[in-house]
């Protein structure tokens, strides 16, 4: 999607009726966020664009988690996610993962990059 159509779209997509949702905007383009606080799960979408005509140069996807309830984020795991994203995705993107602590929450974030052809 061009950064004017990720707009409208974040804007019409649905979640279920007790989640908590949020836009942010940037310069970059929208930042989408939902958290569920009956169970303390969240997630995070930002595309960041160079322009409105162009795809996203980047994509961060971040999922969230009561603190507490994640396995110990260690090197090996941090690579089982990377390449488990780079399976789903194909070859043409790079994936990185890193802990994210934001106190209650905790989780991952992946970046994901279209690699240059």
């Amino acid at each position: 999607m061009t950064k004017p159509e990720w707009e409208v779209y974040a804007q019409k997509t649905q979640y279920p009726s007790d989640w908590k949702i949020a836009l942010s905007p940037h310069a970059t383009g929208p930042c989408a966020m939902a958290f569920d606080p009956k169970t303390g799960y969240g997630l995070r979408v930002q595309p960041l664009y160079r322009d409105d005509k162009s795809a996203p140069e980047m994509l961060v996807v971040g999922s969230y988690f009561p603190g507490g309830t994640l396995p110990r984020f260690t090197e090996t795991l941090m690579k089982e996610i990377e390449e488990e994203a780079k399976k789903e995705l194909g070859s043409n993107y790079s994936v990185t993962a890193r802990y994210a602590k934001m106190p209650p929450l905790e989780g991952i974030e992946l970046t994901v990059m279209r690699l240059q052809e």
